[in-house]
């Protein structure tokens, strides 16, 4: 019986927290093995894992791969970061036009959303002042009113003062 040798599996997983912390490592590649005798499953079947956080520990190999400059797309956190990571390779930017295509309609309803929000606060922030001055105006009058009560009792009482 012959065997097909066409069917490869890769998997690349972009990782960001260290997956072995004991044995930090940029980009690995794993294999299965059989515990017993050592013996490689299949060449066919390979785990690679980028870890984001160690980029520092990429070789001269992975950056000439360019996984380096990947793994530095997938840990930016502005479009501003992203476009500058990808400004001198045309995969990157490709990548990166694509992605922003991708997220164009979330980007708008997070506008929309940021929108509706400042618009909501500041309706609550009107309302606040305007409760605040009313609340402001009724001390007033009522400042006033005890103060006009002090003169009449200071009056009284000097009225009293004089009559003993």
């Amino acid at each position: 019986m012959k065997t097909c040798d066409t069917h490869w599996f890769f998997s690349i997983g972009f990782l960001d927290y260290t997956l072995f912390p004991e044995r930090p490592e940029f980009y690995a590649t794993y294999r299965l093995l059989n515990l017993k005798d050592h013996f490689e499953y299949s060449d066919k079947l390979t785990l690679s894992v980028v870890d984001l956080k160690h980029i520092e520990l990429a070789t001269d190999a992975d950056k000439a791969y360019g996984i380096d400059k990947w793994a530095a797309l997938f840990r930016s956190i502005s479009w501003e970061e992203i476009l500058m990571t990808a400004k001198n390779d045309e995969y990157l930017m490709e990548a990166t036009k694509t992605l922003y295509n991708l997220n164009a309609d979330d980007m708008v309803r997070q506008r929309c959303q940021a929108r509706m929000d400042a618009e909501l606060q500041e309706q609550y922030l009107l309302k606040k002042i305007d409760t605040l001055t009313t609340d402001n105006d009724k001390l007033t009058a009522d400042n006033a009113a005890k103060d006009a009560e002090i003169e009449a009792l200071k009056k009284e009482l000097a009225s009293l003062q004089q009559n003993v």
